[in-house]
């Protein structure tokens, strides 16, 4: 088992959910002038519930909606961590190190927003904008335009709370 593939990194473990083990990059089809890399974790893509989360401008441009997470609740505080581990391991990635990285998280105020994508226009919104959600989301693929990287996040299901 000492073979280790050679775009393969160790995430070091937190208590959000089970350790990583490992990232596997697998490259993708480009689509036009962009690269895309497959973000696999211990063998899969890996999906999350988020906490109950706000959603400050429901379904923007180009299918993206921000969830906004409060580090001063706790269920949002310790999803916040896992996320900023999974950021800093993502800039860390040694292939990409040249490239610019585009964080998941930009911090706004006393909160986070986290940048995410939906694949179908099945989510008004009317529905979403100023709404508490829980969702499941799931980390994509790793997209390189030009001089950067950033890490693609999909929403797979939503629920208003």
């Amino acid at each position: 088992m000492g073979n280790k593939k050679k775009d393969e990194i160790k995430l070091s473990p937190f208590t959000y959910l089970k350790p990583i083990e490992t990232i596997e990059l697998k490259k993708k089809e480009s689509i036009e002038k962009y690269k895309t890399y497959e973000f696999i974790l211990n063998g899969s893509k890996l999906t999350v519930e988020t906490p109950k989360v706000f959603i400050p401008n429901g379904v923007e441009d180009n299918n993206i909606i921000n969830i906004e997470i409060d580090p001063n609740n706790n269920d949002c505080y310790n999803f916040l961590i896992f996320l900023q581990e999974i950021d800093d391991t993502v800039k860390s990635i040694e292939k990409f190190k040249k490239l610019e990285y585009i964080p998941i998280l930009e911090k706004k105020d006393d909160k986070y927003l986290l940048r995410t994508h939906i694949n179908r226009c099945t989510i008004r919104h009317r529905e979403t904008k100023q709404n508490f959600i829980k969702s499941k989301i799931f980390f994509d693929n790793l997209l390189v335009k030009n001089d950067t990287f950033e890490l693609m996040i999909f929403i797979k299901s939503i629920k208003l709370s």
